[in-house]
């Protein structure tokens, strides 16, 4: 037999069920993203904790295709970056050896309105002297992608430049003569 506790207990269950499900229908229809699952979560719970943990536990890390996009971008910006790199050092190789010409070029006449119009005949004369000239011999060395030779005579010199490699350490093959005109 039943009491009437129970009779009220089993009609409240029934009622919250009803409700529930009630429920469970309305906001599915207004949130259709949300599964079952996580909606019977949510309405259970009360404030919701449940379903924001599941949520962040799925968004843990990063997809194939995020990474993937990730080094496409690096790729492509690498792909940029690279030739205009590669053609700085191209240039700063061109201007350091028309430098270094220009340099042998003035000691060259320094030398020579030092020494009644005689221009060196080596250049030992002009790394030797006191205060030298210049301080290193660039002539039969390579320096910065560059090659460099030098010719000298009592009334003249001419120094070259030639790139050790046309295109990737040097563009041009640079001449300097008497006078310090430097020619391509």
């Amino acid at each position: 037999m039943k009491t009437h506790k129970m009779v009220q207990a089993n009609r409240l269950q029934n009622v919250n069920r009803g409700n529930q499900e009630e429920s469970n229908r309305h906001y599915s229809s207004h949130h259709a993203s949300f599964s079952g699952a996580q909606i019977g979560l949510w309405l259970n719970s009360g404030s919701g904790k449940e379903e924001i943990n599941m949520r962040l536990k799925r968004t843990g890390g990063f997809t194939l295709v995020e990474i993937m996009i990730v080094v496409a971008i690096i790729a492509l910006l690498a792909a940029i970056a690279i030739p205009n790199l590669l053609r700085a050092k191209i240039s700063a190789n061109d201007a350091l050896a028309k430098s270094t010409l220009r340099t042998m070029s003035t000691a060259s006449e320094t030398f020579s309105s030092a020494n009644v119009g005689n221009y060196p005949l080596n250049v030992a004369s002009l790394t030797s002297a006191t205060p030298p000239y210049i301080n290193s011999d660039p002539c039969g060395a390579t320096l910065s992608g560059y090659s460099y030779g030098c010719s000298f005579a009592a009334g003249y010199y001419t120094f070259v430049a030639t790139p050790s490699t046309v295109g990737s350490s040097g563009t041009t093959t640079w001449t300097i003569t008497t006078g310090g005109v430097l020619t391509p």
